[in-house]
């Protein structure tokens, strides 16, 4: 008799088991793991992606553009996805930590075009996908600003047009970002051949100064506690500041502008091909 009920228990208890891995397995998802900077994927994008191909993705976050190499050199975890600045997805691609993508997802070659123009470790499109461009420009309170277009650098100098941004303009702390600012507005370029500095560039970057707003905050706290009416900054980091802000707007000044190229590239380690690509 005993025999026959530790029979009985030890079967319903494999049905259970049998039930439960069967429930486990229809509830399964894949997961794509990607590796990203934070404020670059738009969550709603990710929840439609994964809404559509019935999976899971898992974003993990560095915190500098220095990191992505040791994060993926960690083995932590095996990234399918890396999303950041062309430069990262560059030095990667050096250090083999990418695949090759698959000729019917390149894009074609187009110099015209900012997006499409391809770097020489990028020649035959391959290393990496170019996504968006990530343009330096000028944000502003729109309540205290006056702006004419078509708009140049020299906005940030000549005061008078917006007195409200008389040394309120937030501006990189850093000497050489503010020299590359007066060189690209004055239209100036530098060579290892060169003798002197333009004394325009010189000029220039002399009046950047004198509008500093000598800030060391983010520009969304320094715009929220009414430290600057105005800000050199990454539409990137506009966006981010737009959330919280109220009343600003961007804009990018028509001679010319520095640009960041956000783009994709397929980790070397990636172990879900088919949703990767």
């Amino acid at each position: 008799m005993f025999f026959f009920k530790r029979l009985i228990i030890t079967s319903c208890v494999l049905v259970f088991q049998i039930a439960f891995q069967i429930k486990a397995l229809a509830t399964f998802k894949p997961t794509i793991n990607v590796l990203s900077t934070m404020h670059t994927l738009d969550p709603t994008l990710i929840a439609h992606f994964e809404e559509e191909n019935k999976l899971n993705v898992r974003v993990d976050f560095v915190g500098s553009r220095n990191e992505f190499e040791a994060h993926m050199r960690a083995g932590l975890r095996t990234y399918d996805v890396v999303v950041a600045d062309e430069r990262i997805l560059e030095k990667l691609s050096l250090e083999r930590l990418l695949r090759s993508l698959p000729d019917e997802y390149v894009s074609p070659a187009d110099n015209k075009s900012p997006l499409c123009k391809r770097s020489k470790i990028n020649e035959d499109g391959r290393a990496y996908l170019a996504l968006f461009t990530d343009p330096l420009g000028i944000a502003y309170r729109i309540n205290q600003s006056n702006i004419v277009y078509p708009v140049n650098w020299d906005i940030l100098i000549h005061t008078e047009e917006n007195p409200y941004w008389r040394q309120r303009i937030a501006i990189s702390p850093s000497y050489k970002s503010q020299f590359l600012l007066a060189l690209l507005a004055t239209q100036t370029e530098i060579t290892p051949s060169s003798w002197f500095i333009p004394e325009s560039a010189t000029k220039w970057f002399k009046q950047l100064r004198l509008q500093n707003a000598n800030t060391d905050l983010p520009i969304e706290l320094a715009f929220l506690g009414d430290k600057v009416s105005a800000a050199v900054t990454f539409y990137s980091d506009f966006l981010r500041a737009k959330r919280v802000v109220p009343g600003l707007d961007f804009v990018v000044p028509t001679q010319s502008t520095y640009f960041d190229r956000i783009s994709v590239g397929w980790a070397s380690s990636s172990m879900q091909e088919v949703f990767s690509k």
